[in-house]
């Protein structure tokens, strides 16, 4: 039987895969792409149908997205195939990730937490690799998982032995919900020789 967080995202991109189709790279990538390498491969995790990773296919890079749902990550096939983009695929569960030393680099985790990868990415990106991370962090409302929200500075603090290129704590506005906005972090860094 599939993993329980594999058939909920299985379902929203089944039932509803035009909302995630829309999706554009986000905007701490494409304000660093031309400083990123023109070859070399990258990680896209928790990529669902891929934007990250299909925008930086087109640009030269090697990509392999990986995700829990076997159903976002076929869409995203079908749209680097439309695209004659290289995108490879893996479906993994990422509480508890295994990743090949030293074979990345850049490697993208948008929207995803699970503390355990903080040392696989030490370790999986090459010597000046590049890390791009933002995720929900704490806003001091009820509803916010400790499981899925850093804590404030904690994603600094995890790569703070690295060249830190940006990192910001701010609220980011939503399209919709009952939440018009929610504290996110924001990190860019390159992993030191």
């Amino acid at each position: 039987m599939p993993h329980p967080d594999a058939q909920i995202w299985n379902a929203r991109y089944l039932s509803d895969d035009n909302q995630y189709l829309r999706r554009q790279p986000y905007s701490l990538v494409r304000s660093f792409v031309d400083q990123l390498p023109q070859g070399g491969l990258a990680l896209e995790v928790a990529a669902g149908m891929s934007p990250v990773g299909l925008f930086l296919a087109s640009k030269g890079l090697r990509v392999i997205a990986m995700d829990i749902s076997e159903a976002g990550l076929r869409l995203a096939q079908q749209r680097a195939r439309r695209r004659s983009l290289p995108l490879n695929l893996v479906v993994m569960d990422l509480t508890d990730p295994w990743l090949p030393p030293s074979g990345f680099d850049v490697i993208l985790n948008f929207y995803f937490l699970s503390r355990p990868l903080f040392e696989c990415y030490r370790q999986a990106l090459k010597p000046g690799g590049w890390l791009f991370f933002e995720t929900f962090s704490e806003d001091n409302r009820a509803r916010s998982n400790p499981a899925h929200t850093l804590d404030s500075g904690e994603l600094y603090s995890a790569f703070q032995n690295w060249d830190i290129l940006y990192w910001k704590e701010t609220w980011k506005k939503r399209r919709s919900g009952m939440f018009p906005s929610r504290r996110i972090a924001q990190l860019v860094a390159r992993k030191t020789i």
